[in-house]
């Protein structure tokens, strides 16, 4: 089995602890049309879901009602004006990264999250220098669970499939690793929806933290979970699994997460990880790649 030399990180849930902004984002929303802010334990677990599936959440509709689309256009716009107030690397990542460079690994982002958000946050948070390509959601005509944006990612960074390992917490990160050909790591430490058990995702282990990470790496990259933490796979929805801080502030502004189900992108967009392709700015601008 060839080593691996490059590093694919989804990024709500997995790169980015990003909970925080995303859900006060949506309590701005919700307070501004007269309803009452969501608890951090009952938006955290939907977040890598995407804006349309938090708009869903806090007002209880579905995404076909007529509301959906200006609550989502006004949830990303209270979320671009503060991207990085409560967001914050997961623990362990800022020294993954540091041994990855040390290691001359390649590392990059692939998001279903659009561009005129991942670029501005990936710049804020100093990490866009460092990336060896950055895909968004808007970059590709078809998104997670597709495998084409890992497809691109690989062939931008110039690395080889059967090298590379793709890391996400959620089910359509792992099947689109999968479709690509590449070995996956299921991210236990993310927002796990509820009813979700990342061991039934089929990926090459399961990681109950960043240093799991390190250590799957460290053990050659292969199937199975390995000495990997004891808290692997456990994810709840609401626990963060490693003692993560990332609660939403639920009443002052804040955060959009990475994604609602993927697929094509004429279907309708998403700030985070996973809607659809909803979440232009109004531009048509697509996804810079490095």
């Amino acid at each position: 089995m060839a080593a691996i030399d490059t590093v694919l990180f989804d990024l709500d849930g997995t790169l980015l602890d990003t909970a925080g902004d995303m859900g006060a984002a949506l309590n701005a929303v919700l307070v501004e049309r007269g309803r009452t802010a969501l608890p951090p334990e009952v938006i955290r677990p939907h977040v890598s879901r995407g804006g349309l599936a938090l708009v869903c959440l806090g007002f209880g509709i579905d995404r076909g009602d007529r509301r959906a689309d200006e609550l989502y256009r006004r949830l990303l716009a209270v979320y671009a004006q503060e991207l990085t107030a409560r967001t914050r690397l997961f623990p362990g990542m800022d020294a993954l990264l540091a041994r990855l460079d040390a290691g001359n690994r390649r590392y990059g982002v692939v998001t279903n999250k659009p561009a005129f958000l991942t670029e501005p946050l990936l710049r804020e948070m100093h990490l866009d220098a460092r990336m060896a390509c950055v895909v968004s959601g808007d970059t590709l005509a078809r998104r997670k669970p597709h495998p084409d944006q890992l497809l691109h990612a690989c062939e931008v960074a110039g690395a080889r499939v059967d090298r590379a390992v793709y890391i996400g917490d959620d089910r359509r990160d792992i099947e689109a690793g999968r479709a690509a050909g590449m070995r996956t790591l299921a991210a236990a430490y993310g927002y796990i929806a509820p009813g979700e058990n990342p061991r039934d995702w089929g990926a090459s282990a399961v990681v109950g933290s960043v240093e799991d990470i390190g250590r799957w790496l460290d053990a050659g990259g292969g199937d199975g979970d390995g000495g990997l933490g004891e808290d692997a796979g456990r994810g709840d929805g609401c626990d963060d699994g490693d003692g993560v801080a990332g609660d939403v502030d639920a009443g002052d502004g804040g955060d959009v997460g990475d994604g609602g189900d993927g697929g094509d992108r004429g279907a309708g967009d998403d700030a985070g990880d996973g809607d659809r392709d909803r979440d232009r700015d109004g531009t048509g601008r697509n996804t810079v790649t490095r």
